[in-house]
């Protein structure tokens, strides 16, 4: 009878976990006699019939990136003439991300740094959310499904500027995204004031009760109503040069200068005085 030099070689997987491997693996089996390659499918089995009798290096590829190979791999099976030798492989798998991270930062400089936190605005197709960021510091959005989102920086102080707001960022499943601002502040300045007192000393007949006060300087411009023969005094207005004119009516006469020029210091008190006299 013919002697028998062939046999067979059975490989086969056990797969376990989440997200199993949906195209299954390749099984390259690779000896003296050569070399040969199969597609098993996941916690399926393939056969290799009449290869030569022999020893064998079995090798699993081809699986998920989620999917490890638990088992030896390569493994060596002895293949028998007439026979059959049987190998396994054990493959576990992880359950697959389908969302993306996104972490924000920022360097803040200058001076005058804000203490209370920024919010960071992120903004895309699957919709919008809003966190807190304080200065020098980051926060990161979990989560996020994968797009293309707008990330703004808002929250910041007068004094501070935000020179790349408004950034795009591309949020990848299984990744983090990061986007940096850079946020420059500078001095803030304190408003001095100061106090202006204004006499209205008024001789003659039918002296009215009050007169107008047109102003114009740092608090601003407008007019008030001043009592004739008295002394006003506005307190902590802010300290600078102010434009005074006194409006007394058709019956009375304001001493020049008029208008005129007042400065109040910072910090400190000054005085003017409006001589009037009617008829």
């Amino acid at each position: 009878a013919a002697t028998t030099t062939t046999g067979t070689l059975t490989v086969s997987n056990s797969t376990t976990g989440s997200n199993l491997d949906p195209d299954g693996y390749t099984v390259t089996v690779s000896g003296s006699a050569g070399t040969g390659s199969q597609t098993m499918a996941t916690n399926g089995n393939v056969i290799f019939a009449n290869i030569p009798a022999g020893s064998y290096q079995v090798t699993l590829s081809g699986q998920a990136a989620n999917c490890t190979v638990t088992s030896a791999n390569p493994q060596t099976a002895n293949v028998p003439a007439g026979g059959t030798a049987t190998t396994s492989f054990t493959v576990s798998c992880a359950a697959t991300t389908t969302t993306g991270n996104l972490m924000v930062s920022n360097t803040t400089t200058g001076s005058n740094i804000p203490t209370s936190p920024y919010t960071v605005t992120v903004s895309g197709a699957p919709g919008a959310a809003s966190q807190p960021m304080a200065p020098n510091g980051s926060t990161t959005f979990t989560g996020v499904p994968p797009a293309t989102y707008t990330v703004t920086l808002s929250g910041q102080p007068a004094n501070c500027t935000v020179s790349n707001n408004n950034q795009s960022a591309t949020v990848q499943a299984g990744q983090t995204a990061n986007v940096s601002f850079t946020v420059s502040c500078t001095a803030t300045v304190t408003p001095t004031t100061g106090d202006l007192t204004i006499a209205t000393p008024t001789t003659g007949q039918n002296i009215p009760a009050s007169y107008t006060l047109n102003f114009s300087g740092p608090a601003g411009s407008g007019s008030v109503a001043i009592a004739s023969n008295t002394t006003t005094t506005f307190s902590a207005i802010p300290s600078g040069d102010y434009t005074l004119q006194l409006d007394a009516g058709a019956t009375c006469t304001v001493a020049a200068p008029n208008p005129r020029t007042v400065t109040v210091p910072p910090n400190g008190a000054t005085s003017t005085t409006f001589s009037v006299s009617c008829m």
